[in-house]
């Protein structure tokens, strides 16, 4: 069922140069209901009536109830994802269970195999502190945490932990070109030198997390770090 067409939203100014913050309540709800449609952030941002790339995700770490709201949406989007895939490996079941009754299969030993260490919370929680900027090496050697062959094994089988991964990196992709701008914008003539080395540790940060792995779909995920 289509949702109700939204109120309208005020303008926003794309016009560079400096301005207050021009958050409004009314447009981070309607971000989050065109994520919750099915938009990617890229998608939203293209709107002209919408907010750009960069901003969305600076009013998400600088406004409270727009990060409550945008959370949310992520998180109804995994859980639907989640329920999608256990419709689809209930279906499964059921035409391998025909395929073993019409004699073209063998049912496999009860047992047999080891059981998935796959959790959403276990998955929310790595794709969290991918997006806050931590390395994927970094988060699977602490205790309690999935190991790096987890992970890998976790993007081939599970579409919706791919979908938060990606997102978890594209954020920290996000923050790193935002991070450049800032070091760019305040450094003085006599912190050049230090501004220039720290701005070429970011870019090779950012270099490591080009896509290194494509999909036939076009779809990419970058290799862990």
């Amino acid at each position: 069922m289509a949702r109700a067409p939204s109120p309208p939203l005020p303008a926003i100014d794309h016009v560079g140069g400096y301005k207050h913050s021009q958050y409004d309540p009314r447009i981070g709800w309607e971000i989050c209901q065109r994520m919750c449609d099915g938009l990617t952030i890229r998608e939203i941002a293209a709107d002209p009536d919408m907010p750009c790339y960069a901003t969305i995700y600076r009013w998400r770490r600088m406004h409270a109830d727009f990060a409550e709201m945008y959370d949310g949406c992520r998180d109804k989007l995994a859980r639907k994802h989640q329920l999608e895939n256990a419709s689809w490996d209930a279906a499964r079941a059921g035409w391998r269970e025909a395929e073993i009754a019409g004699g073209l299969r063998r049912r496999r030993p009860a047992g047999a195999g080891r059981k998935s260490t796959y959790t959403l919370e276990a998955a929310q929680a790595v794709c969290e502190r991918l997006a806050e900027g931590e390395a994927l090496s970094a988060i699977c050697a602490r205790p309690g945490t999935p190991s790096l062959k987890a992970v890998y094994t976790w993007l081939k089988r599970f579409p919706e932990f791919e979908a938060m991964y990606l997102a978890a990196r594209e954020e920290q992709r996000m923050w790193l070109e935002l991070e450049i701008e800032h070091v760019i914008g305040t450094c003085r003539s006599r912190e050049l030198t230090q501004a220039r080395a720290l701005v070429a540790k970011l870019q090779g940060r950012m270099g490591r997390l080009t896509p290194k792995r494509y999909r036939p779909d076009g779809r990419v995920w970058t290799r862990p770090d």
